[in-house]
Parts: structure tokens; sequence; C-alpha cells
């Protein structure tokens, strides 16, 4: 640790060149956008973005597998079709210690404007930050609990021992995956801050990543799981859902290698003003 510190220091006062010092580096290999983090020497990938799809993943690390995959643009139901998983632009461009991707999407009369800053991966952990806006309009279905979704997780879960996402989860509860249909179905609402999908290890894939995407207000979570028994198909989906197309929002995407959820943080707790409440009730 006192060598990386060393390093780090004589990196700020130019001392150490950028051969030494990790940094962000950016290919494209036809329609895949390849995001490492590094030195020149050993510059693992953790990103990847499909700009053909909008489909994006991240995993935490050399240990790590893929796994969820994350389409970061909106879906939405109109006319009796859903619209997912279309084309992007692309530009990227670091900010200090950051790597901010600018994308620019567009679906029928909807148009998208995003930004995804990924903070430097450390500890077998990557977070970014997505904020969205839209332009436009489009006359969604009357779908409740999947009409318009700002941010949809693919996984595989096929069986017990086949998968990339071991469960779901929306706030602290975790739940099993069914044979087929709803994993948490529109009513009654499941609705929360924090939602996503567990990795692991399973006879599939190793080391499957977690994926925790929170908001900082409370939105309705939905899922579908279809059954299929081709691992290589993703038949999960797990989803924010909104009843009216968003103007924008804005969620932090965290990925690790956490198999269970984690209890919130006595801060998370004091931010959110739960322990005030309680203490309160207590007292009357």
């Amino acid at each position: 640790m006192k060598i990386v510190a060393a390093v780090c220091a004589l990196a700020a006062l130019g001392i150490v060149g950028p051969a030494m010092a990790d940094q962000w580096s950016v290919s494209q290999n036809g329609s895949l956008l390849q995001i490492n983090y590094g030195t020149v020497a050993n510059s693992p990938e953790y990103a990847v973005l499909d700009l053909s799809s909008s489909y994006f993943r991240m995993n935490y690390g050399p240990t790590s597998g893929w796994g969820t995959s994350i389409d970061t643009m909106p879906s939405y139901w109109a006319g009796g079709n859903l619209f997912q998983g279309y084309g992007v632009a692309a530009t990227t461009a670091t900010n200090g210690p950051d790597l901010v991707l600018t994308l620019d999407g567009a679906s029928n009369t909807l148009s998208t404007h995003e930004t995804i800053t990924l903070s430097a991966p450390s500890n077998n952990s990557i977070s970014a930050v997505v904020s969205a806006t839209t332009s436009g309009s489009v006359q969604l279905d009357a779908r409740p609990g999947e009409a318009f979704k700002p941010v949809f997780l693919s996984s595989m879960h096929d069986s017990a021992t086949s998968w990339d996402a071991s469960h779901p989860f929306v706030g602290s509860t975790t739940y099993n995956f069914p044979a087929g249909g709803w994993i948490v179905p529109p009513t009654p609402p499941a609705v929360d801050t924090r939602f996503g999908l567990l990795g692991g290890t399973s006879a599939w894939k190793t080391n499957a990543p977690s994926v925790f995407v929170d908001f900082a207000n409370p939105i309705q979570v939905a899922g579908w799981l279809t059954t299929d028994g081709n691992p290589n198909d993703d038949n999960v989906g797990f989803w924010g859902a909104s009843d009216a197309v968003m103007s924008s929002w804005n969620y932090r995407l965290t990925v690790n290698g956490a198999t269970a959820v984690p209890e919130p943080s006595l801060m998370a707790l004091l931010a959110a003003g739960i322990l005030t409440r309680v203490r309160r009730k207590t007292i009357r």
C-alpha cells in the first residue's frame, strides 16, 4: 500500500510517467466500445458498451466474470410493441479520475441524452452515475409496471445450477426466481430506492458480478423471467418502472462481488431520516 501511495504521489507531481500510473483507455472493436483501466502494461477490461443496442456491462476486476447487462437507454411499450435495445452514438472524455461517456439515442419520436460517469475501480468494486434527459414524446401503452423503463437489467437464470444472476432484490428484500412469469409483479407495486441482481458462482459461471441500482427517490420495480434452457440466452428482465415518460432521471450503478444484499449502513439510515423517526416514535 505504501508503494502504491508513493507512486500515485509521484504521478501527481509528474515524476512518474503515464506508463506507471493507472488510467482509463477506450478502444472500439466493431460495435463494441471497450473500456479498460490500469497501466499501459496491465490494463484489464472493466466495461463494454454495445453501440448497436445500448447494452452496457461492467465487471469488478480481473477475478470477475461477465454477467448481467444494463440497458441504460429507456425502453417502453407503444402501439402494442416493445421498443428496447436501440443504437446510440457515444463520445468519451476523462474528468479528473473519472471517465465520462456521453450517449445519444433515439427511438421513434423519443430522444435520450445521457452521461455515464465511471469512477476508478477499487477493492473489487466499480461504480458509475447515470444521468439522462428525454426530449420529444411517445404515446405509451397502458401496461402498469412496464410502460416505461428508465433502466433495464438483462440476465440469465435457467435453473438452480445454471445462472448469471442468483437472486433479484428490491431494497433489502431478496426474491427467488420463479420457473417462469413475473419475478416481481406490477401489483401490488414494489417500490424502493434500490434494486438489482445478485451474482456469484454457478455451474455455468464463476464469479458473476452483482449489480446494484440506486435511485435518489423511490421507484417502482418489476421483473419477468422467460423459461429457457439455453444459458447463452438472457431470460431475465428486471427494471425500474413508470407509467409515464420520464423527462429526467439519475441513478448510481455499483458492480461488485457481493452474494447477499448488505444491510443499510448507519450513515444511510441517518441520511434517510429512518433513525430519527424511530427515535421520535420511541420517545413518544
